[in-house]
């Protein structure tokens, strides 16, 4: 998440960031470091960690959990929820799903908190962070798509409470051509998805050497934010093949190999 280098960035520790939430919440604690709070919202954080399947070595020096200057905000907001025990990160760690789909309204609102806590620090680059950190969470959260998804919602309730001028018969014919619209849709994008999740898995599998890796190191040679949404995908393909057994045994048997085995994304996050 940052570079371990001084002269780059000012880097802070976990509990000092704790210490903020603490403080915000006019909670007081044990200057050591040994509180029951400090203790409890850490524990949240490696709960956090293991939700999201991170390695938290990752973010240790010499044994304690640094963080560079500008990513304070942000783990401000997050140790915020997990403290309020509110919001959806507050969620995702007491047992919502990978899979499962927040609100849109819910996401808006984490990204407003996490706004909220950017503008409070004084940063040139607080605009830039603030960017990369709506794409990350738009991307894990899917906010995009689930905005879309509720507008689509919306737009059936309020097309079929503005049928009043036709008569009942007249009503179902036309919601029922949307419906055999939607059912239509439906039915291809299984079809497309499944022939693409096949090929994306052969496509890599052919490309491996030695890494082990094959065309995922494109990932490496771009821009991040598309290394990232590239990933990000893969976690969804394998997940995907993972809750449909039918599926997951198709891609073995054709590749020889198990899913995880082939969407190696765990190697791409270290």
């Amino acid at each position: 998440m940052y570079e371990k280098n001084e002269d780059v960035c000012k880097i802070i520790p976990l509990d000092s960031i704790i210490k903020k939430v603490l403080n915000s919440k006019g909670i007081t604690y044990d200057v050591a470091g040994s509180d029951s709070n400090i203790v409890a919202l850490r524990r949240a954080f490696y709960r956090l960690l293991d939700r999201l399947g991170s390695d938290k070595e990752r973010f240790k020096e010499n044994g304690k959990y640094l963080f560079a200057e500008q990513e304070v905000p942000f783990m401000m907001t997050l140790l915020t929820q997990l403290y309020d025990n509110h919001g959806i990160i507050a969620d995702f760690v007491n047992g919502a799903k990978k899979g499962d789909r927040f609100s849109a309204r819910e996401v808006q609102e984490f990204l407003d908190d996490l706004k909220e806590e950017i503008e409070k620090a004084e940063s040139d680059e607080k605009k830039n962070d603030y960017e990369d950190m709506h794409f990350f969470f738009s991307e894990i959260f899917l906010w995009s798509p689930l905005r879309s998804l509720e507008s689509c919602h919306d737009l059936l309730d309020m097309l079929a409470t503005n049928l009043q001028d036709l008569p009942v018969d007249r009503q179902s014919f036309y919601l029922g051509k949307i419906e055999h619209i939607l059912k239509k849709e439906f039915a291809l994008r299984i079809a497309e998805a499944t022939l693409e999740m096949v090929e994306l898995a052969e496509k890599i599998e052919i490309s491996k050497k030695n890494d082990d890796i094959g065309i995922q190191n494109y990932y490496y040679e771009s821009d991040p934010k598309i290394r990232f949404h590239y990933i990000q995908r893969d976690k969804r393909v394998l997940e995907a093949i993972q809750e449909d057994e039918d599926l997951r045994k198709y891609i073995e048997k054709k590749l020889g190999k198990k899913a995880e085995q082939i969407f190696n994304y765990a190697v791409l996050d270290k």
